[in-house]
């Protein structure tokens, strides 16, 4: 299997704010073109093997990403801010 990259993830952001209009909610779905293959991805490269937000790959992102819902904890749930809409993963 091959490692995944940034550059993956964010291929993945240009097609979804490419392919899709902006959603007027604010946030995109499954049946998003891209949708799953981007929650893949923000799964492996944006959470660490601890369970934790990896601040170093969300850094280095042009686009925002931040908490969803919140604990005591940390975050539940990440939100990835595209031109298109927001993406929960």
């Amino acid at each position: 299997m091959s490692e995944v990259t940034l550059e993956q993830l964010l291929q993945v952001i240009r097609t979804i704010e490419e392919t899709n209009p902006i959603n007027p909610d604010g946030f995109l779905y499954d049946d998003t073109a891209g949708h799953d293959e981007l929650i893949a991805l923000a799964g492996e490269l944006l959470i660490t093997d601890e369970g934790k937000p990896n601040y170093g790959a969300i850094s280095r992102l042009p686009v925002k990403v931040g908490p969803g819902e919140v604990d005591i904890f940390g975050w539940l749930t990440g939100v990835i801010y595209t031109t298109a809409g927001k993406v929960v993963f």
